[in-house]
């Protein structure tokens, strides 16, 4: 009897373990960031406001102010890095290892290529 429930203890215990354990092997799910700022999984705002600012010449992040607040992170993200366009769409792409061509939209025709550009060149998992 006592054999019994020992070992009912034991596969109970075990059970419970494995079930609060995750899986090493799954991947873990980290959300998209659009340079330091935190956005959905496509970053659609972030990328819209980055076009806006490009469009417009915005060249200081207090410019970004006037901006629609869903659109002020991309447009202080433009602004800050003082790059083009497709070296942002690269840089983004890389940062959150984008996979997916479709992801690259939003950010304006140069945004697209650069992030394209490195979905082209980036390894096969």
């Amino acid at each position: 009897m006592r054999r019994h429930l020992f070992a009912s203890l034991i596969a109970a215990t075990a059970a419970a373990a494995a079930s609060a354990c995750p899986d090493r092997d799954r991947e873990i799910y980290l959300a998209h960031t659009f340079f330091g700022y935190d956005c959905d999984s496509g970053c659609a705002s972030q990328k819209a406001g980055l076009a806006w600012a490009e469009r417009r010449g915005i060249t200081s992040p207090e410019a970004c102010a006037a901006a629609d607040p869903a659109l002020e992170a991309g447009c202080r993200a433009f602004a800050s890095l003082g790059a083009a366009s497709f070296d942002a769409g690269y840089a983004w792409a890389l940062e959150n290892e984008i996979a997916d061509l479709r992801l690259c939209n939003g950010g304006g025709d140069g945004f697209r290529r650069g992030c394209r550009l490195y979905v082209g060149e980036a390894p096969v998992r």
